[in-house]
């Protein structure tokens, strides 16, 4: 149980969308480059989480940003 003196921090990113109260999801290029303008990286499951998709829906939109040179991927998947 919190008593007054209790503190603890937590850091909930904002991000600006499309989202609304009646369940809509971020656009998932939106989340992509948002996350990168925040933070300088965008990893798979936490645009997942934001966008409200899968981790697989997230590759299918990063793969033609790579290809198009839009944005550059780290690391090593089975399709690079």
């Amino acid at each position: 149980m919190l008593s007054e003196r209790d503190v603890f921090e937590v850091a909930v990113p904002i991000l600006k969308g499309t989202a609304s109260a009646l369940g809509a999801s971020f656009d998932v290029d939106e989340v992509i480059f948002q996350m990168l303008a925040d933070y300088g990286y965008a990893a798979v499951p936490g645009v997942a989480l934001f966008a409200d998709v899968t981790e697989k829906t997230v590759g299918r939109h990063i793969l033609p940003l790579v290809a198009d040179g839009k944005i550059i991927a780290m690391g090593t998947t089975r399709n690079r």
